[in-house]
């Protein structure tokens, strides 16, 4: 299942499709096989919904299997922040809360990852230091958010490369 990505005035609507309890994304063009990167995005949820969401991730395949072939940083309408790669899950409970401005960043150095959110003030909210168990070698980047419940949206107001 494909989201939605679109232009409304100041910001995109990402918006899912009502595809169930499963996860789609847009892989970040020009990004493919980069390291030594910062990726962060300035977004809002715009639902308390557990199911409206933002992430950022890289993967080796765009054709994804849920066996570990991926990992993604996301925040949550329910206030949850989750670190996932392929079935293992670490979840960071009241952190962010809809309605808000945050930013969310991915900067991977190598097998050395970490994942960051920011207030709307750059002030962290929460950060974590991973090694993924795969090593992602050629890796796509990409913003990804579960697709059940279409009109749990989340506005994307920025997404920033740059190399470290």
């Amino acid at each position: 299942m494909t989201p939605t990505l679109a232009f409304d005035t100041d910001h995109y609507v990402f918006d899912a499709s009502s595809g169930g309890d499963s996860f789609g994304g847009f892989c970040i063009p020009n990004l493919q096989g980069k390291d030594n990167i910062r990726i962060r995005a300035k977004v809002k949820l715009n639902s308390s919904s557990a199911y409206c969401q933002f992430g950022l991730g890289f993967a080796d395949s765009l054709q994804v299997a849920y066996n570990g072939g991926f990992t993604y940083f996301r925040i949550r309408g329910d206030r949850q922040i989750d670190l996932v790669e392929g079935n293992n899950e670490t979840t960071f409970n009241n952190h962010v809360s809809p309605n808000t401005f945050y930013y969310v960043e991915i900067v991977k150095q190598g097998l050395n990852t970490t994942f960051t959110v920011y207030d709307e003030n750059m002030v962290v909210v929460n950060t974590t230091n991973y090694s993924p168990l795969n090593s992602y070698n050629n890796p796509y980047f990409y913003i990804i958010r579960n697709m059940r419940n279409a009109n749990n949206t989340t506005s994307i107001y920025e997404i920033i490369a740059e190399s470290l």
